[in-house]
């Protein structure tokens, strides 16, 4: 799984996180918490926050940290901000900027097997994977519950997906998933702000003249 798909995965996962719970708690008698997920949940507009990816090798012992910035806001626009690249779409094109490649590569996100839409991933975590409660933990200070997310298919690459929920706010704070491979891709998310004004501007990207353009529309 190339790292451009773990980066959009973790986007609308994080914005999903919510309706997610919910359907874990689904067959319990929580009915009041899985209200208050729902309710919560349905309220977002728009998000953003601060994270740190890291990815841990299994085979060769290997581990990788990097930081970012995420927003997201309806009808499917999302800007995923790193060193190395840049990931933007408006909910109809998807521009991904190669910095250092000095390269921006321009798709349709309807067409793009790489770029699943929010409602593909809400239907994988609610339809296609089997829920378990693990506990309670506290991450960074913050009281969670911790939900491990397992797909039904035995062929899928991805084998499970954790996710922390804070206790406070029923936001996501950290998202980890584990490959076929033992490899673990983690996500740390902080600064978390719902509900804030986005301005069209961060959802669409002004080309620079000095860089290639492939368009694949």
């Amino acid at each position: 799984m190339s790292t451009k798909t773990k980066i959009i995965l973790f986007g609308c996962a994080f914005v999903l996180g919510f309706a997610a719970f919910a359907s874990a708690f689904a067959g319990d008698e929580v009915d009041e918490i899985v209200k208050k997920l729902r309710e919560k949940y349905e309220k977002i507009e728009t998000l953003q926050a601060d994270f740190v990816q890291t990815s841990i090798w299994s085979l060769a012992g290997e581990q990788h940290q990097s930081e970012g910035k995420i927003y997201l806001a309806e009808k499917n626009k999302y800007r995923v901000e790193t060193d190395p690249q840049l990931i933007i779409t408006d909910g109809t094109i998807v521009w991904t900027f190669s910095k250092d490649r000095e390269q921006v590569i321009i798709d349709e996100l309807s067409k793009s097997k790489e770029n699943p839409l929010p409602r593909d991933i809400l239907l994988k975590y609610t339809k296609d994977s089997r829920a378990v409660l693990l506990g309670e933990i506290e991450l960074g200070g913050t009281p969670c519950y911790q939900i491990k997310f397992q797909p039904k298919d035995e062929n899928s690459f991805i084998v499970s997906t954790t996710v922390w929920v804070s206790k406070a706010d029923w936001l996501a704070i950290q998202i980890e998933q584990e490959d076929l491979n033992e490899n673990l891709t983690r996500y740390f998310l902080k600064n978390i702000v719902i509900n804030s004004p986005l301005s069209d501007s961060l959802f669409s990207l002004k080309i620079p003249a000095s860089v290639e353009v492939v368009d694949l529309r």
